[in-house]
């Protein structure tokens, strides 16, 4: 038995050194190889258990920040990972070196849409380039066509009060109404009002199923995994795969068919829909004759194309619209002396009969600093879609090679005490000046990303934020049920909470608001 034991004993002593040699092998090699200041990992998998052991994996990311700075670097399996923390190193590397930091890592979890992928998960390059202007145009100019934008918002909020009204006095869950009227909303934005009745309950439908949170918890970790297929990883991204084709073939049968109506009824001028706009940009572009140091495919936009821009404005603007009113309802029940400061600001400064239109704006500070700190509090994917180094450059003074992945932790940046003093604690009026007549625009959030790729819907959602929750909150004392926690991955969003709407005035008030 003694042999045994020995053998036991021996087998034990040789898997101790071994372990020991592997852990100093590992940590070796991350010295020689790590680029940048970062935590230790584990063998082979590297700091991959962030991922998966925290929920919040931002929040632990900026823990790491905290020891290591803002600027530091993960090992993912055998890759490098730049991650940054703060506003500076932020504008630092997408304003000041944009270029240079622009590109997109090579990722099997944003193939989904980056097969002719429009602008979000598109790498930097003259078509991207061109579908993003092309966006924002198209966007800008429904904008500018103030009444008919303002008309749709408007006609959402009185549906959304009329909503409210039936639960009043009772608490209740108001996520499923928001959600629907913003996918009706945005919808009727991307391609009008004029349409059947069956698409907009198609497009709510879509909207309440697609998987906001898998699509976007999956992206910063899926592909250094090994082997994902056998992981539950992979049938997440099959799903939002799934989910994303289905809706792109319902979005291409809608532009269609909209387009043939529009072409037959609608001259230029009355084309305000971004759906509209984007096809009138690609006839015009198409008309005229190809330059010789460009590709046809740089210079005209294609149905396809547009499919996927309208796509994507469908998903991201459902996604963050929805959340951000979602949240803004929860701190507003939850403090009875903002909201009444709110209320104040409206009395004073609208009529009884008043509907809420872009121009007020400029003198209900109070509401816009709250949507602010909204933005700020809860932006609602804490971490950007990753970019990618196109060349050797540097940032904080490291110098990072070329095609290196960087992750931006955009919910510490939003936490940056440098700009927000006491950043964990929800207070709309930092963003006012001292005399509280202005807007402070130099700590504006960073929860859109900033510089080249900062999302271009950002005026859009504050615009449609502003509309729908003044009215909302002109008409209604929202008081919350109980406190609410926060539904945590790589997404944020509160938990299924209650509250009870209060009419400020008499139903004959919101009666004549409708009328």
């Amino acid at each position: 038995m003694d042999w045994v034991l020995h053998g036991y004993l021996s087998y034990l002593g040789i898997l101790i050194i071994a372990a020991a040699l592997l852990a100093w092998f590992n940590y070796k090699l991350q010295r020689r190889y790590q680029f940048v200041p970062g935590p230790i990992g584990l063998p082979v998998l590297g700091n991959l258990h962030i991922f998966y052991w925290y929920r919040s994996a931002h929040r632990k990311l900026a823990e790491i920040a905290e020891i290591y700075g803002p600027v530091f670097s993960l090992r993912l399996g055998f890759s490098n990972v730049l991650v940054l923390s703060s506003i500076d190193s932020v504008k630092e590397a997408l304003i000041q070196r944009g270029s240079d930091f622009s590109g997109r890592p090579s990722l099997d979890c944003l193939s989904f849409r980056r097969c002719r992928s429009a602008v979000a998960n598109h790498t930097f390059s003259p078509t991207y380039l061109r579908n993003k202007q092309a966006t924002i145009a198209a966007i800008n100019i429904s904008l500018y066509n103030s009444q008919s934008y303002e008309l749709r918002v408007t006609s959402t909020a009185q549906e959304l009060i009329q909503k409210f009204m039936e639960f009043q006095d009772t608490y209740f869950d108001p996520q499923p109404l928001i959600k629907s009227a913003v996918a009706e909303l945005i919808f009727k934005i991307l391609f009008g009002d004029e349409l059947p009745h069956r698409y907009l309950l198609r497009a709510k439908d879509l909207a309440a199923d697609f998987p906001y949170q898998e699509a976007f918890a999956v992206e910063n970790s899926f592909d250094f995994l090994f082997l994902p297929r056998l992981l539950s990883v992979d049938r997440i991204q099959r799903r939002t795969d799934s989910c994303y084709i289905e809706l792109l073939r319902f979005i291409r049968d809608v532009n269609r068919e909209q387009t043939l109506r529009n072409t037959r009824e609608l001259p230029r001028s009355n084309c305000t829909s971004v759906a509209c706009v984007l096809q009138d940009s690609r006839s015009r572009r198409n008309s005229l004759p190809l330059s010789k140091d460009k590709e046809p495919e740089q210079q005209n936009l294609d149905n396809e194309t547009i499919d996927h821009l309208l796509a994507e404005m469908f998903v991201f603007g459902c996604g963050k619209v929805s959340a951000t009113i979602a949240w803004l309802l929860v701190f507003i029940g939850r403090d009875g002396n903002l909201q009444q400061r709110l209320h104040d600001e409206f009395n004073q400064k609208l009529s009884t009969s008043h509907f809420f239109s872009l121009a007020d704006k400029t003198h209900l500070l109070l509401l816009e600093a709250t949507i602010l700190e909204v933005f700020r509090m809860c932006c609602p994917f804490p971490s950007a879609i990753p970019h990618s180094t196109i060349r050797e450059t540097t940032v904080a003074g490291f110098k990072i090679p070329k095609n290196t992945p960087v992750f931006i932790n955009l919910w510490a940046c939003c936490r940056d005490s440098k700009y927000y003093r006491n950043p964990n604690v929800f207070y709309p009026f930092r963003f006012l000046d001292d005399k509280k007549e202005q807007i402070e625009t130099l700590i504006s959030s960073p929860s859109f990303s900033l510089g080249e790729r900062r999302c271009f819907g950002y005026g859009l959602a504050k615009g449609i934020l502003f509309l729908l929750t003044g009215n909302l909150l002109n008409n209604f004392q929202f008081e919350l049920h109980k406190d609410v926690s926060v539904e945590e991955n790589l997404t944020l969003n509160p938990r299924k909470f209650q509250l009870r709407a209060q009419l400020k005035n008499s139903t004959k008030l919101v009666t004549n608001h409708l009328q």
